[in-house]
Protein backbone atom coordinates (compact mmCIF):
# COMPACT_ATOMS: atom_id res chain seq x y z
CA UNK A 1 0.00 0.00 0.00
CA UNK A 2 1.13 3.48 -0.66
CA UNK A 3 1.55 5.81 2.27
CA UNK A 4 -1.91 7.35 3.40
CA UNK A 5 -2.54 10.73 5.01
CA UNK A 6 -2.15 10.33 9.00
CA UNK A 7 -3.70 13.79 10.10
CA UNK A 8 -2.03 14.16 13.74
CA UNK A 9 -2.72 16.91 16.35
CA UNK A 10 1.14 18.20 17.13
CA UNK A 11 2.09 19.89 20.33
CA UNK A 12 4.50 22.52 19.89
CA UNK A 13 5.35 24.09 23.33
CA UNK A 14 3.63 24.69 26.38
CA UNK A 15 1.45 27.35 26.61
CA UNK A 16 1.23 29.93 29.99
CA UNK A 17 -2.43 30.14 30.18
CA UNK A 18 -5.09 28.51 27.74
CA UNK A 19 -3.80 26.55 24.70
CA UNK A 20 -4.04 28.33 21.48
CA UNK A 21 -4.60 26.42 18.46
CA UNK A 22 -2.39 26.85 15.54
CA UNK A 23 0.00 28.10 18.18
CA UNK A 24 0.82 25.74 20.77
CA UNK A 25 -1.32 22.79 18.95
CA UNK A 26 -1.25 22.27 15.09
CA UNK A 27 -3.29 20.09 13.22
CA UNK A 28 -0.99 18.50 10.43
CA UNK A 29 -2.36 17.14 7.47
CA UNK A 30 1.09 16.85 5.54
CA UNK A 31 2.25 13.96 8.19
CA UNK A 32 1.44 10.23 6.29
CA UNK A 33 2.00 6.55 6.95
CA UNK A 34 2.41 3.21 5.50
CA UNK A 35 0.07 1.20 7.20
CA UNK A 36 1.31 -2.18 4.84
CA UNK A 37 4.98 -1.38 5.71
CA UNK A 38 5.73 0.68 8.84
CA UNK A 39 8.03 -1.01 10.85
CA UNK A 40 6.51 -2.25 14.39
CA UNK A 41 9.73 -3.58 15.82
CA UNK A 42 7.44 -6.21 17.66
CA UNK A 43 4.34 -3.90 18.05
CA UNK A 44 0.88 -3.04 16.57
CA UNK A 45 -0.46 -0.63 14.45
CA UNK A 46 -3.72 0.91 15.32
CA UNK A 47 -6.47 2.98 13.13
CA UNK A 48 -7.81 5.42 15.74
CA UNK A 49 -11.93 4.64 16.69
CA UNK A 50 -12.12 7.61 19.37
CA UNK A 51 -9.89 9.69 21.56
CA UNK A 52 -10.47 12.01 24.81
CA UNK A 53 -10.26 15.65 25.25
CA UNK A 54 -9.62 16.16 29.19
CA UNK A 55 -9.28 18.94 31.09
CA UNK A 56 -6.04 17.13 33.14
CA UNK A 57 -4.25 17.61 29.42
CA UNK A 58 -3.12 20.59 30.13
CA UNK A 59 -1.41 19.55 33.25
CA UNK A 60 0.78 16.88 31.40
CA UNK A 61 2.13 19.78 29.09
CA UNK A 62 4.94 21.57 31.31
CA UNK A 63 6.40 18.25 31.92
CA UNK A 64 5.27 15.31 29.40
CA UNK A 65 5.01 16.29 26.28
CA UNK A 66 8.10 17.11 23.80
CA UNK A 67 8.07 19.76 20.88
CA UNK A 68 7.25 18.65 17.28
CA UNK A 69 5.74 15.47 18.57
CA UNK A 70 1.96 14.02 18.84
CA UNK A 71 -0.09 14.95 21.48
CA UNK A 72 -0.93 12.09 24.07
CA UNK A 73 -4.41 11.52 25.61
CA UNK A 74 -6.98 8.71 26.33
CA UNK A 75 -7.58 7.22 23.29
CA UNK A 76 -9.59 3.70 21.40
CA UNK A 77 -8.27 2.36 18.89
CA UNK A 78 -8.50 -1.14 16.45
CA UNK A 79 -5.60 -3.13 15.84
CA UNK A 80 -5.13 -3.53 12.45
CA UNK A 81 -1.58 -5.08 12.38
CA UNK A 82 0.54 -7.04 14.76
CA UNK A 83 3.93 -8.42 15.44
CA UNK A 84 2.95 -9.27 19.42
CA UNK A 85 1.42 -12.09 20.43
CA UNK A 86 -0.23 -10.78 23.12
CA UNK A 87 -2.47 -8.54 20.82
CA UNK A 88 -4.37 -10.19 17.72
CA UNK A 89 -5.73 -8.10 14.55
CA UNK A 90 -9.26 -6.59 15.25
CA UNK A 91 -9.34 -6.60 19.15
CA UNK A 92 -9.52 -2.91 20.31
CA UNK A 93 -7.20 -1.10 22.86
CA UNK A 94 -7.53 1.51 25.16
CA UNK A 95 -4.44 3.48 26.49
CA UNK A 96 -4.02 6.95 28.46
CA UNK A 97 -0.83 7.53 25.95
CA UNK A 98 -2.80 7.70 22.89
CA UNK A 99 -0.90 9.77 19.50
CA UNK A 100 -4.04 11.97 18.70
CA UNK A 101 -3.59 10.87 14.66
CA UNK A 102 -5.54 8.67 12.46
CA UNK A 103 -2.99 5.80 13.16
CA UNK A 104 -0.65 5.02 15.68
CA UNK A 105 2.25 2.58 16.13
CA UNK A 106 2.51 1.11 19.81
CA UNK A 107 6.00 -0.62 21.38
CA UNK A 108 5.96 -4.22 22.83
CA UNK A 109 6.21 -2.03 25.99
CA UNK A 110 3.43 0.36 25.25
CA UNK A 111 0.67 0.67 27.95
CA UNK A 112 -2.41 -1.07 26.54
CA UNK A 113 -5.36 -2.69 27.60
CA UNK A 114 -7.40 -4.97 25.36
CA UNK A 115 -11.18 -4.13 25.43
CA UNK A 116 -13.93 -6.78 26.07
CA UNK A 117 -16.50 -6.73 23.42
CA UNK A 118 -19.80 -6.21 25.12
CA UNK A 119 -22.02 -4.19 22.63
CA UNK A 120 -21.15 -0.80 23.96
CA UNK A 121 -19.82 2.79 21.99
CA UNK A 122 -16.26 2.45 22.11
CA UNK A 123 -16.17 5.89 23.28
CA UNK A 124 -17.96 4.80 26.95
CA UNK A 125 -14.40 3.31 27.71
CA UNK A 126 -13.41 7.36 27.38
CA UNK A 127 -16.36 8.33 29.57
CA UNK A 128 -18.15 6.81 32.04
CA UNK A 129 -16.18 3.49 32.00
CA UNK A 130 -12.85 5.44 31.55
CA UNK A 131 -11.04 8.51 33.36
CA UNK A 132 -14.66 10.26 34.31
CA UNK A 133 -16.16 7.07 35.70
CA UNK A 134 -13.39 6.17 37.88
CA UNK A 135 -12.51 9.10 38.94
CA UNK A 136 -16.07 9.12 40.32
CA UNK A 137 -16.21 6.00 41.26
CA UNK A 138 -13.26 5.92 43.66
CA UNK A 139 -14.47 9.52 45.19
CA UNK A 140 -17.45 8.13 46.00
CA UNK A 141 -16.53 4.83 47.06
CA UNK A 142 -13.66 6.01 49.28
CA UNK A 143 -14.70 9.27 50.46
CA UNK A 144 -18.34 9.66 50.75
CA UNK A 145 -18.94 6.66 53.29
CA UNK A 146 -22.49 6.94 52.02
CA UNK A 147 -25.20 4.68 52.82
CA UNK A 148 -28.77 3.48 51.74
CA UNK A 149 -31.62 6.14 53.72
CA UNK A 150 -28.53 9.19 52.88
CA UNK A 151 -28.62 12.33 51.33
CA UNK A 152 -25.81 13.39 49.54
CA UNK A 153 -24.96 16.91 47.73
CA UNK A 154 -23.60 16.77 44.31
CA UNK A 155 -21.83 19.71 43.24
CA UNK A 156 -21.34 20.24 39.23
CA UNK A 157 -23.94 17.17 38.82
CA UNK A 158 -24.31 18.00 35.09
CA UNK A 159 -20.73 17.14 33.88
CA UNK A 160 -19.37 13.59 33.66
CA UNK A 161 -17.74 13.18 37.13
CA UNK A 162 -20.69 14.81 39.13
CA UNK A 163 -23.82 12.58 36.59
CA UNK A 164 -22.09 9.11 37.67
CA UNK A 165 -22.10 10.16 40.99
CA UNK A 166 -25.63 11.01 40.63
CA UNK A 167 -26.51 7.89 39.19
CA UNK A 168 -24.64 5.32 41.35
CA UNK A 169 -25.89 7.17 44.43
CA UNK A 170 -29.56 6.94 43.46
CA UNK A 171 -28.94 3.38 42.19
CA UNK A 172 -27.83 2.56 45.85
CA UNK A 173 -30.63 4.22 47.71
CA UNK A 174 -29.28 7.86 48.51
CA UNK A 175 -31.69 10.82 48.18
CA UNK A 176 -30.07 13.04 45.92
CA UNK A 177 -29.29 16.85 45.77
CA UNK A 178 -27.62 18.44 42.62
CA UNK A 179 -26.51 22.00 41.54
CA UNK A 180 -26.01 23.15 38.08
CA UNK A 181 -24.99 26.32 36.33
CA UNK A 182 -27.82 26.52 33.64
CA UNK A 183 -31.71 25.74 33.45
CA UNK A 184 -30.80 23.35 30.61
CA UNK A 185 -28.70 21.29 32.84
CA UNK A 186 -30.68 21.44 35.61
CA UNK A 187 -33.25 19.74 33.38
CA UNK A 188 -31.03 17.24 32.68
CA UNK A 189 -30.39 16.19 35.99
CA UNK A 190 -34.01 15.99 36.67
CA UNK A 191 -33.65 13.40 34.01
CA UNK A 192 -31.09 11.42 35.91
CA UNK A 193 -33.70 10.98 38.74
CA UNK A 194 -32.13 13.55 41.29
CA UNK A 195 -34.47 14.66 43.91
CA UNK A 196 -33.60 17.83 43.96
CA UNK A 197 -31.57 19.99 41.43
CA UNK A 198 -31.70 23.52 41.22
CA UNK A 199 -29.24 26.45 39.62
CA UNK A 200 -26.74 27.61 41.49
CA UNK A 201 -26.80 31.19 39.61
CA UNK A 202 -30.08 31.25 40.63
CA UNK A 203 -30.83 29.98 44.06
CA UNK A 204 -27.99 30.17 47.18
CA UNK A 205 -26.57 26.88 47.76
CA UNK A 206 -26.51 27.14 51.76
CA UNK A 207 -30.47 28.17 51.88
CA UNK A 208 -31.43 25.10 49.52
CA UNK A 209 -29.03 22.89 52.06
CA UNK A 210 -30.55 23.87 54.66
CA UNK A 211 -34.06 23.66 53.52
CA UNK A 212 -33.93 20.09 51.96
CA UNK A 213 -30.76 18.83 53.35
CA UNK A 214 -31.89 17.19 56.61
Amino acid sequence: MSPVPNPTIVFISNPQGVPVPGEHLVHRNDITIDPDNVPLNGGILTKTVSLGVDPYLRNRMPYEYKPNTPFLGHGVGVIIRSENAKYQVGQHIHTPDYPFGHYAVFSPDANLRVLKEEALPWSTYLGVLGLAGQTAWVGYKAFAHAKKGDTIYVSTGAGVVGSVICQVAKAEGLRVISSAGSDSKVEFLKELGVDIAFNYKKQDIATVLKEHGG
